[in-house]
């Protein structure tokens, strides 16, 4: 095995068995760092298995009808935090669970990697662009999209009748990611030619797809009967869409990295980070520093690369113990950050693996296996395929309505500590008056919630709060604020 550009490389998990740990309740520290959008707060994936997420905590999500075995996607209200839709790109399901009317046979398969992508459509709240990658093996591949209009079907959505399986590309790999322009409004759809070293880079606006670049760069992802596979592997962009990683799935092949210009839409500045077998998930860290690779082989493993250090690289492997005859050869599937923080990644062997602390540089990240109980489902290979921006705490300004001045915000809190029976909160100004605001306690547990708020004044009865540290979080259209108060 060969690794160059000394970054430094971490081998994590994939072959090894890491201390089975109890749901995680997410700690006050990470919460408080938590996302400020909620399009990730649902996660369906697998066979019919399911994460949410609610006030940093994530357990199980029941009543999917999904049975995948690789890429999915999923969306919520952006607002609320309500399933909107998911899809494994062949079928679309409504938040009911049930197909939507017009959702049945879309070109995505059942063996791609990154089946399915959902992008807001800039500008028009209702609609979602869906896109869809094909496997080679399945129809000869091909990149897709159709329209989404949750206005149809009774406010459940469903696919307009001409915009569906609309064709990009034919000739696609499995690879497919989204990052937003740099306007803040626009999108940029992100996939890669199959046999060749061109990333195909197409620009959505309120138009729909209004522009087109075939980038040559990097390495040729290879077609023919050994290299057939090449085309596997996930396409990721770090949270603050600078960054573009590539995993390609083989025999020792390059994994690659590139510079990300989100305002022009060219990628640049390739580098190999060594040469890995088997790449299949791929995923940065939340605060960019870090890039995580897994191998779905038999001794693939998985690993941590530290972006910000050139030192000599170093391989750190953890003890193997897993039962492979047991477990099968796929231990280690797709990855994917959540809004708690938190790095997930999916397993055949039923359960998941969640990376604690996926800032922190080699096994300070701390891996270890969740004992999520998804009863009769089953987590795969795949985990959903989001943006990656929804998962950077300085993206809050939404792609899909009009730029809004944002309030000062300067709140007044008073008394904190608090000794008597009620809190008064005074807003900067009338107009500035959040759409919630929610009260959690220091185990991350939501204990109250005020909505309809009125005024410039919001008096809370705290007579019944216990003594200790409080998080209070407001809610507003394009941004939220955080405060912390104690009661005695």
């Amino acid at each position: 095995m060969s690794t160059h550009n000394g970054q430094n490389v971490y081998k994590m998990f994939g072959n090894a068995i890491f201390k089975s740990v109890a749901p995680l309740l997410t700690c006050f520290c990470l919460f408080t760092t938590a996302f400020g959008q909620h399009q990730t707060d649902n996660w369906l994936f697998g066979r019919g298995a399911g994460l949410q997420f609610r006030a940093g905590v994530a357990s199980p999500l029941y009543g999917s009808r999904m049975n995948q075995t690789e890429g999915v996607a999923t969306i919520s209200d952006r607002r609320t935090g309500q399933l909107l839709f998911y899809s494994d790109g062949i079928n679309v399901w409504s938040s009911n669970n049930q197909i939507m009317p017009n959702g049945r046979n879309l070109f995505g398969s059942q063996t791609s990697t990154q089946s399915a992508l959902i992008v807001p459509f800039p500008g028009k709240e209702s609609l979602y662009y869906l896109f869809t990658t094909r496997a080679f093996n399945d129809g000869a591949g091909g990149l897709y999209y159709s329209v989404i209009d949750m206005n149809l079907n009774n406010g459940l959505g469903d696919i307009i009748n001409n915009q569906k399986n609309i064709l990009l590309e034919q000739r696609s790999t499995e690879k497919l990611t989204a990052v937003p322009h740099a306007d803040k409004k626009n999108f940029w759809i992100i996939s890669h030619k199959w046999d060749s070293d061109i990333f195909l880079v197409y620009l959505l606006t309120n138009k729909g797809i209004t522009a087109t670049q075939e980038i040559h760069i990097g390495t040729k992802h290879q077609a023919g009967i050994v290299g057939g596979s090449e085309a596997m592997g996930y396409l990721k962009a770090s949270p603050d869409s600078r960054k573009i990683a590539a995993a390609v799935y083989g025999d020792l092949r390059p994994f690659e990295l590139y510079d990300f210009n989100n305002q022009t839409g060219y990628l640049s500045n390739y580098q190999n980070l060594g040469d890995f077998k088997e790449q299949y998930g791929v995923s940065f860290s939340g605060d960019n520093t870090k890039l995580y690779l897994s191998g779905i082989g038999y001794d693939s493993g998985a690993y941590q690369f530290d972006l910000t250090d050139n030192s000599p690289p170093t391989i750190l492997r953890m003890p193997d113990s897993l039962n492979y005859e047991k477990y099968n050869i796929f231990v280690s599937g797709s990855l994917q950050l959540g809004i708690d923080g938190r790095l997930y990644s999916s397993t055949e062997r039923g359960n998941l693996i969640v990376i604690q602390y996926p800032n922190k540089k080699g096994v300070a990240c701390q891996p270890e296996y969740a004992n999520f109980n998804f009863e009769s489902g089953k987590p795969f290979l795949g985990l959903p395929n989001f943006i990656q921006a929804f998962f950077d705490s300085t993206y809050n300004i939404s792609p899909t309505i009009p730029v809004e001045p944002i309030c000062s915000h300067t709140l007044n809190i008073y008394p904190n500590p608090i000794s008597a029976g009620t809190l008064s909160i005074i807003l900067d100004s009338s107009s500035c008056v959040p759409l919630n605001l929610c009260v959690y306690d220091l185990q991350g547990r939501l204990i109250d919630k005020y909505s309809n708020i009125v005024g410039r004044v919001i008096p809370l009865d705290v007579s019944w709060w216990a003594a200790g540290l409080y998080v209070i979080v407001f809610n507003y259209e394009n941004n939220k604020i955080v405060k912390k108060v104690i009661k005695l």
